[in-house]
């Protein structure tokens, strides 16, 4: 009886579900990933700013400038607006096949 191999070992074998040719073509899929990711990243920043916006405006502290402030300066501080997340959420949109090549 024959063992079926699992499926990191399955993905392993056949390079992960990347073609050799996907990475030496800067068209197809890999083309498709990055403009899919830059699609959803800008998508994703556009409709949290219109939603912190829309919150803003039902807020009543929205129109007390130190409670704003306050607030203003504990987001400036949050995790979210650190460089290196920034850095890792752009590692998702470079295109493999560029660096690659280089």
């Amino acid at each position: 009886m024959r063992r079926r191999p699992k499926i990191g070992q399955q993905l392993l074998a056949t390079g992960g579900g990347a073609e050799e040719s996907d990475i030496g073509n800067p068209g197809g899929r890999e083309r498709t990933r990055v403009w899919t990711m830059n699609l959803i990243t800008f998508g994703f920043i556009v409709g949290m700013t219109l939603q912190v916006i829309v919150s803003l405006l039902g807020d009543r502290d929205t129109y007390r400038p130190r409670k704003l402030l306050r607030s203003w300066r504990r987001v400036r501080r949050s995790p979210i607006m650190r460089k290196e997340v920034w850095r890792q959420l752009r590692d998702y949109n470079r295109n493999v096949a560029a660096t690659a090549q280089q």
